[in-house]
């Protein structure tokens, strides 16, 4: 108990130290502080700690984070969490040049460290999709896989679960002073697709060697040359539409000419010739109608033989199609997926 003892002590030193600039409620924060001290000399440690914090809160001096550190230590609250208070303690009396406060610290905190464990985390596979792994119920930051921290010793459960794979349970028991180990296997769950496991890379296409080896074979991509040779069908078909459609509105407007120029001859032996112009201007309608489609599969058909070029996947292809006449002119009929 010697050290509460140092600790009383730091009470009356601790705030004339640092009372170099008026700070507000100054003097709540005193008050509460003694009033932490009267608790801890009684042996209440949980309800120190409580006014220890409130004062805290007010004005952080090295003697209110000492007994607060002290408070913790002595009501058996978690040892990793009570050696950062010790640690912050002797950081503010450093600052202070408080050499009296920097002892006490130094002398509380050297078997607190010497008891605690250092905990070294790993998963296997690594870089595991949507990974969440759990100590004591809180969650780990992935950052801290692999590196090793501090922890109190004694039991802590150990929980991981990640799309694809099994859940992960099991309870370790370090000791105290001890360096502990714990590699995580995820087991792949039945029936999952092999596609659980994700490591991120910059290839389109799945590699083998980022897939368990005993069947990444079967879930490889078919080769890019198959996909382009399959998708070819929409582009030739189209180009082929459009030079049969230009093909027909040139022949139809040279047939236009023709009845044009006998229509004028027999219309200047008739007195009513409409049913002559209507009959042209059908003509001129069906070369017209026959270049716009031309036109628009030709677009078309630059278009799918550019995408068919540059994205062999995404292209269309095609279950049926065929060529047919209407009214107006030839059209493309089919069904593509």
């Amino acid at each position: 108990m010697s050290a509460l003892g140092l600790g009383a002590a730091l009470v009356m030193i601790t705030p004339t130290a640092q009372a170099q600039a008026p700070v507000p409620g100054a003097e709540v924060a005193r008050a509460t502080f003694e009033e932490g001290v009267a608790l801890e000399k009684s042996g209440d440690y949980v309800a120190a700690l409580a006014k220890f914090n409130e004062s805290a809160k007010i004005r952080e001096t090295s003697g209110v984070l000492f007994h607060r550190a002290y408070c913790m230590e002595m009501s058996k609250q978690d040892l990793a969490l009570t050696v950062e208070a010790y640690e912050k303690a002797d950081r503010v009396a450093k600052a202070a040049g408080q050499a009296t406060v920097q002892a006490a610290v130094k002398r509380q905190l050297a078997p607190l460290t010497a008891r605690l464990a250092q905990l070294t985390i790993t998963v296997s596979p690594a870089q595991v999709k949507d990974l969440e792994v759990w100590l004591d119920g809180r969650v780990m930051a992935l950052a801290l896989l692999g590196k090793s921290f501090r922890a109190d010793p004694g039991e802590h459960n150990v929980e991981a679960k990640a799309p694809g794979f099994k859940p992960y349970r099991k309870l370790i028991k370090p000791g105290d002073g001890a360096t502990f180990t714990l590699d995580i296997q995820l087991e792949p769950a039945p029936g999952a697709a092999p596609a659980a496991v994700a490591p991120p890379t910059a290839s389109a296409t799945p590699a083998a060697t980022n897939a368990p080896s005993d069947g990444a074979s079967s879930t490889t991509a078919p080769p890019a040359e198959e996909r382009a040779k399959s998708s070819a069908t929409v582009p030739i078909l189209l180009t082929t539409g459009a030079v049969v459609l230009a093909g027909v509105g040139v022949g139809v407007f040279i047939a236009a000419g023709s009845k044009q120029e006998s229509a004028r001859a027999e219309c200047a032996q008739r007195i009513e010739c409409e049913d002559l112009r209507r009959g042209v201007g059908t003509l001129d309608a069906i070369a017209l109608a026959s270049w716009v489609g031309a036109a628009g599969l030709g677009t078309w058909a630059v278009i799918s033989w550019m995408s068919r070029d540059s994205a062999p996947s995404s292209t269309a292809s095609v279950s049926s199609a065929r060529l047919g006449v209407g009214p107006l002119g030839l059209y493309l009929s089919g069904q593509w997926r």
